[in-house]
């Protein structure tokens, strides 16, 4: 059969357990003033009622596939990629959703570019599930340079970007052996291939719910297991970074560790943020971080 013309951008959409949320995420995109798309569902071996949403879609431009077993989001994405036809790819986390204007946006952006630009990325709006107010974070003016990106993930969510198929395609799409922070290593591996530019406002709801288990962000051994394994994939550049963002770097795994209180890196990292300081200086610091690490898990009880 025919599948007819392509669609200008495929959306992907890896989800697992969370038939709550992703079809909000879902409506967001069908709810976009831009039409020319179609959805990928991946359902990564969920084991809730994910399936029965997408029994009976009436809309062509969505399409759901089901994995047999769970195999992280690095596959999943990557499952969704082996059957986009779009010219540009943008992706979404289920449990997040879009502004109407998101692809829009970023489709207009990108035609003011020139060729070599890859991807085009946009601010977001953080959405706490206990009332919070929401907190705008929007892209650097100034562009983000390798450099910087190396220190941390200045882009954001994968629920942020539009990419061109053709650079993920000489990628080949997202490293499975990433089971954390896949969307910072894809990042470090595109700009090698194509420059990034961005859309100045915020145009995804980026919800933060702590007692969400499935999501990598709320489980820090996860996430310190992806920064590890970012430092190890791309020691020769971080051998090569300028000492201030060495420092910056140093400070960032610091704080990680600190969070689940592995105190023989923490003091590691200390050392190396603090480069050629006296030990009484250190010994000041070391105390500083622990009572810092106090009032934070202090903080977290309180907050949640």
């Amino acid at each position: 059969m025919n599948p007819g013309p392509s669609p200008m951008v495929s959306v992907i959409i890896p989800t697992y357990n969370r038939a709550g949320m992703v079809k909000r995420a879902v409506r967001s995109v069908l709810s976009q003033d831009y039409e020319n798309f179609e959805i990928f569902v991946v359902d990564d071996g969920s084991t809730d009622e994910t399936s029965s949403l997408f029994e009976n879609v009436e809309d062509g431009r969505l399409k759901f596939i089901r994995l047999e077993r769970n195999v992280g989001g690095a596959q999943a994405r990557n499952a969704g990629l082996s059957l986009a036809r779009g010219e540009f790819i943008a992706f979404l986390d289920s449990d997040d959703e879009w502004f109407p204007s998101k692809l829009t946006k970023q489709l207009e952006r990108f035609r003011e570019l020139p060729e070599e630009y890859g991807l085009v990325y946009c601010g977001l709006l953080f959405a706490h599930s206990n009332g919070k107010p929401e907190r705008e974070f929007v892209g650097n003016a100034a562009g983000v340079f390798l450099e910087d990106l190396l220190v941390q993930n200045l882009i954001g969510s994968m629920s942020c970007v539009m990419v061109k198929k053709r650079y993920l395609d000489q990628l080949g799409g997202f490293d499975p052996l990433m089971k954390s922070c896949q969307d910072w290593d894809l990042y470090i591996r595109l700009m090698n291939i194509c420059r990034f530019h961005f859309v100045g406002e915020p145009l995804v709801r980026y919800y933060i719910n702590k007692k969400d288990r499935w999501r990598i962000s709320n489980r820090t051994e996860s996430v310190l297991h992806g920064h590890l394994r970012i430092m190890e994939k791309y020691k020769h550049r971080y051998d090569r970074l300028p000492g201030d963002k060495k420092i910056q770097h140093a400070r960032r795994m610091m704080q990680l560790f600190l969070e689940v209180g592995d105190w023989e890196r923490v003091t590691y990292f200390l050392e190396q943020s603090s480069p050629g300081e006296p030990s009484p200086y250190l010994w000041a610091k070391r105390a500083w971080v622990f009572l810092k690490w106090i009032r934070y898990k202090i903080r977290q009880r309180t907050e949640f």
